[in-house]
């Protein structure tokens, strides 16, 4: 059918949800979805083994099975799906009109709205002119937050099924993106996958819980195989198409807007079925067909792809994220722009033999659906307009919407045109015609461009730019090349320097954290000034020919080729994991990877952690760095206008909220410094006790552990530090406590007292406070427990489940009154020491793993987070006073001098910050860069007031107090952990060498100095024991004579010596505390202990 001519026919089905009814019946016992995970196991299994990259098939001399399944894959019959389609849309039905679901997480902050869809008026009106029901509606809108998957299919047709639109949200993209877009559909629900089938998601480790925790909507999370194991009684629901009410569309996506926000293109359910029979016809489907998901769920094309499959009963095929298809001899069918034209790629050798294309053909119109080409050239050249059954019902501004532009046809035109109650609308391509009919696509005069098969207006990205505090202007061009390495964003900014790499890579995390990958420029240009044209609007046709652009790209970009990238990718994995071999496909963290080796890995690789846990295995990783020319930068921030933060109160929502979480008392702390005695739980955790074992060895010279010596308060925390009598006390709690001696002309052992088993890897390190007589620990676990057990005994007092994992340490409060911890859902909480219920809570917008340090003097509780920002929490007044940027995610605590009243904070940035807190507005005094991330805490050197930096790229630097570099050093490897110092040990703060002692294994946490036991038998008060962890899981206590230099002829004897070792079960990165030959430690085996020192 040429351009122009119009041929209107009517379809042979009334609505999708009765030809999926009528498939599914049809064939109920017919396999219709395999999640191919089986096959991906084999595949990986292969690549590891043979060290190739493909599985190779002789097609011709294998006899293919129908269905071709393996074994570890899922299949799902029509049966089971069409049960499940039944089931949800009942429940769906009944949720959408106010009733309760089981299931269903209701919002905190908003509830589900009943009355919400009403009739159409003004705009909408306008937009439904040519429909002759006058009862159409607007109908609901369901947001469908999953990857491809059986349960996305079952939810669309299930929404399609109740009557109302679906809003499919690709989990690929930002959650602000995520978040903006089911606020401005006003999305009256989020649907959810509970990842019931695994290995299907890569983004399994957030999937849908930071939705859930948003808290401002309500999601229901679904499980195919919960489904088929329910007994649900549907309701009766009526077919859409009997309804007397119309809904106007029955999906929506957004897509790229010109206004620099996305815009919702609302489809009709028309328009899927009128181009689903056109399929049909024209390739009629066969018994041995399959169809592979392969297609995003961000592009139109992937419902037509699992449609097409469903409704014509093919075998629908969803691969791992992993799988990669084998090299068949497939032959490409068709291609189609948008929903209105096709192009069959058999005709293309015909056509180059007529024609120089030198554009992408986009063919001809489909069934229905007619293209005129508008312009002074017309009809061979010129705007393409369209209408009929393809075009959108318009754009959604809820509750109505906004219709799509529409152009009178020229008299010439109009008078060949059949249906003259047609409307036609503008495209804004533009397109010549062949003599066969064919369009093939011109371009557009208006600033949007095709990447990767997607419409991204440039006004999008440059209004993405322009939010961040750093850029003053931007402007976005593409060379060219219709892929994402031709996008160039050139900014001007407030401090110019070509050369910035640190603001590339904060620039860049900034875009992650609002656009699709799709959209984030390869390049990042800086210049002084943009060219502008005589009325005053940037001249982007100078600045694409500019010679700077060029100037730039060889100067600063250096391009790596894919085979060498993923060499290089493979050898970052094999150096975390310490493995010789590494496969393309073996996933990071099923070989054993962690939060550690994953820093390690990113900061080797430059790019953002998130890059790896969402592509895990070296071929995703390499395919995903490839995507975009350059490296996502892990050091990146997340911009925020500090002139729009600085001395502002932001009040915490979850403030003054009592038993806001699941809160188990074990018992009752006492709320004085009285001897009474603690209550004995009647319900404790799993406590596996020693205490009493062997009791000969028990009998040695050891002395006991008496911590009745001191009735006052006092905590002791990592890296020696802590709090006495309420005040404090740096890295100074040497003696004040317990003095206990050990002999030291023994040889040492050690002897596990206690363990408790919290459920999951115990990666934080624990706080021990010490009230009155009682000694206490608090600790928390992955599986979001936290507990205070009694120290003495190994007793659970209490225990508590809060709403994330949690791995960073806690800290109490000045009047030892309250708990303080993080957790990986960015909450900070408050705990009543008592018995560990929420006081109240603070939500930041990323993970806490950042210790809290106490400011008694201002009533603040200091806390980083993973969204890049410093947090100032008083604590007094329930609210949090003061947000800095730090430029990166910050994993290590602040500290402050008190004595100059400022306080440090460093980031994975690379950045030291200094603030002056002496009294509101807070003021930053200085920034140092010292060039590679920071992970671990800062510590303050008590004699002169000098910051101890250690970086992940294994320096260690010294800064003054104004921000100088005073000395750095650099070690055998990386540092993830901070530095401990202890006045226990003499200060010697010259940067020198004075000693190193190799265990042979990683070491990811801090040592620590047991600043309360001496020696016995010595003359040398200067030896001190030392207690350090490797990752292995193995405990050393090594006796350091501190005062010896390495080297020197006058040190007769070892500096270090290894006192006595202990090996726990599992890996170790929580940081111990020791104290008086106590120590206790974290473990991944799930276990905190406690573990005595002894002596032969």
């Amino acid at each position: 059918m040429a351009t122009g001519e119009v041929t209107e026919r009517k379809l042979s089905a009334c609505c999708l949800s009765h030809l999926f009814h009528n498939a599914a019946t049809k064939t109920p016992n017919k396999i219709a979805v395999i999640h191919a995970t089986g096959f991906a196991k084999i595949a990986r299994e292969f690549h590891r083994n043979n060290g190739d990259d493909t599985i190779k098939f002789d097609t011709a001399e294998t006899a293919w099975s129908l269905p071709p399944v393996y074994p570890g894959d899922e299949c799902f019959t029509f049966a089971e799906i069409l049960s499940a389609v039944i089931n949800l849309s009942s429940r769906l039905r009944s949720i959408l009109d106010g009733a309760d679901d089981e299931n269903l997480i209701k919002p905190s902050q908003v509830s589900i709205s009943s009355g919400k869809s009403g009739h159409i008026s003004g705009p909408l009106q306008h937009s439904q002119q040519s429909t002759k029901s006058s009862n159409v509606h607007t109908p609901k809108v369901v947001a469908i937050y999953m990857e491809p998957s059986v349960e996305y299919i079952v939810a669309v047709f299930s929404v399609i099924r109740c009557g109302e639109a679906f809003m499919p949200l690709d989990p690929t993209w930002p959650k602000t993106r995520i978040l903006s877009l089911i606020s401005s559909s006003e999305a009256d629900l989020v649907i959810g996958c509970k990842s019931s089938t695994e290995g299907i998601s890569c983004h399994r480790l957030d999937m849908l819980q930071w939705l859930i925790d948003d808290g401002r909507y309500a999601v229901l999370p679904i499980s195919m195989i919960e489904s088929m194991k329910e007994h649900f009684h549907p309701l009766l629901l009526g077919w859409p198409c009997e309804s007397e009410n119309i809904r106007s569309f029955c999906y929506l996506m957004y897509t790229s807007g010109s206004s620099g926000k996305p815009k919702g293109v609302c489809g009709t359910e028309i328009g899927l079925l009128n181009r689903y029979l056109w399929m049909e016809e024209l390739y009629p489907p066969h018994d041995r067909d399959l169809v592979l998901f392969k297609t995003p769920i961000s592009f139109i094309d992937h419902l037509q792809e699992f449609l097409g499959a469903i409704l014509s009963s093919f075998i629908f095929v969803q691969d791992a994220p992993e799988f990669t298809a084998p090299d068949f001899d497939i032959e490409l069918i068709w291609e189609h722009r948008g929903d209105c034209t096709y192009f069959d790629c058999k005709r293309l050798p015909v056509i180059l033999d007529n024609e120089v294309l030198g554009s992408v053909p986009i063919g001809l119109p489909i069934l229905n659906c007619d293209v005129v080409l508008l312009g002074e050239d017309a009809p061979h050249h010129g705007e393409i307009i369209v209408g009929g059954l393809c075009v959108a019902a318009g754009y959604l501004q809820y509750p109505y919407l906004i219709p799509l532009v529409d152009v009178d046809l020229p008299p010439p035109v109009a008078s060949s045109n059949q249906r003259k109650e047609q409307l036609y609308f503008r495209t804004g391509d533009f397109a010549r015609k062949l003599p066969s009919g064919d369009l093939i696509f011109l371009g557009r005069k208006d600033r949007t461009v095709k990447l990767n098969g997607q419409r991204i207006a440039l006004e999008e990205i440059e209004s993405s730019l322009r939010d961040h505090p750093d850029v003053v202007d931007a402007a976005v061009i593409c060379h060219g090349v219709e892929d994402s390495s031709s996008l160039a964003a050139h900014l001007v900014t407030e401090k110019w320097d070509e050369d910035d790499e640190l603001l590339r890579s904060s620039l860049r995390s900034w875009l992650q954290s609002k656009l699709p990958q799709t959209m984030i420029p390869a390049r990042l240009l800086f210049t002084r000034s943009l060219p502008l044209t005589s009325s005053g609007k940037v001249d982007y046709v100078s600045l694409a020919n500019s010679t700077s652009y060029d100037k730039q790209i060889r100067s600063n970009i250096e391009e790596i080729p894919k085979d060498h990238l993923m060499q290089v990718v493979i050898k970052a994995f094999s150096d975390a994991l310490m493995v010789e071999k590494v496969s393309v496909d073996d996933d990071f963290f099923e070989m054993g990877g962690n939060s550690i080796s994953a820093a390690y890995v990113t900061f080797k690789l430059g790019i953002h952690m998130k890059l790896l846990y969402t592509f895990p295995t070296p071929r995703r990783l390499q395919m995903a760095l490839s995507s975009s020319s350059s490296s996502q930068g892990t050091n990146a921030t997340v911009g925020v206008d500090l002139r729009k933060l600085e001395g502002g109160i932001l009040h915490s929502m979850e403030s003054r909220i009592d038993n806001l979480y699941r809160s188990k008392p074990r018992g009752r702390l006492l709320g004085s410094d009285s001897n009474r005695d603690i209550c004995i739980p009647a319900k404790q955790l799993k406590i596996e006790s020693n205490m009493y074992a062997d009791s000969k060895k028990e009998s040695r010279r050891y002395s006991s552990w008496n911590p009745t010596a001191m009735h006052t308060k006092c905590s002791f925390a990592r890296c020696n530090k802590g709090t006495h009598g309420g005040q404090c006390a740096g890295n100074n709690l040497f003696n004040t406590v317990w003095s206990n001696k050990i002999p030291r002309d023994g040889k040492g052992y050690m002897q596990e007292m206690w363990k408790v088993n919290l459920s999951s890897c115990v990666d934080a390190s624990p706080l021990v406070i010490s009230k009155g007589s009682d000694v206490y620990l608090f600790i928390g676990s992955h599986s979001h427990k936290f507990v205070c057990i009694d120290v003495k005994s190994g007793v659970v007092q209490w225990e508590t489940k809060l709403e994330g994992r949690i791995e960073c340490s806690a800290a109490i409060l000045d009047d030892f009154s309250q708990v303080v911890v993080g957790c990986y859902q960015g909450y900070i909480y408050f705990l009543h020491l008592l018995d560990g219920s929420v006081s109240w809570s603070f939500k930041t917008d990323g993970e806490v793993k950042s210790q809290p340090v106490v400011d008694k003097c201002r009533h603040l509780v200091w806390c980083g987070s993973y969204d890049h920002n410093l947090y100032a929490i008083d604590y007094k007044s329930y609210c949090c006073i003061y947000k800095l940027p730090c430029g990166g995610s910050i994993f290590g605590s602040p500290v402050i001098d008190e004595v100059k009243e400022r306080l440090f904070v460093a980031s994975t940035s690379g950045h030291v910050t200094s603030l002056s807190i002496k009294a509101m507005p807070f003021t930053q005094l200085w920034k140092q860069d010292l060039g590679a991330p920071v992970f671990g805490s800062l510590s303050i050197n008590c004699s002169n007031g000098n910051i101890i930096c250690c970086l992940v790229d294994g320096t260690v630097i010294v800064l003054s107090t104004c921000g100088s570099i005073m000395w750095k050093a650099r070690t055998d490897g990386p540092i993830f952990a901070g530095p401990c110092t202890s006045r226990a040990l003499p200060s010697q703060d010259t940067g020198v060498l004075l000693w190193k002692h190799g265990i042979g294994n990683p070491i990811t946490s801090s040592p620590f100095v047991d600043e309360n036991s001496q020696l016995s038998n010595v003359t040398n008060l200067s030896e001190r024991l030392i207690c350090v962890c490797d990752s292995s899981g193995i405990i050393y206590v090594f006796i350091v004579d501190s005062n010896a230099i390495e080297g020197s002829k006058q040190n007769m004897t070892p500096m270090v010596q290894e006192f006595a070792r202990f090996d726990l079960k599992g890996d170790i990165f929580s940081s111990p505390v020791m104290i008086g030959g106590r120590i206790f430690v974290g473990c991944r085996d799930d276990h905190v202990y406690c573990i005595k020192i002894n002596v032969e």
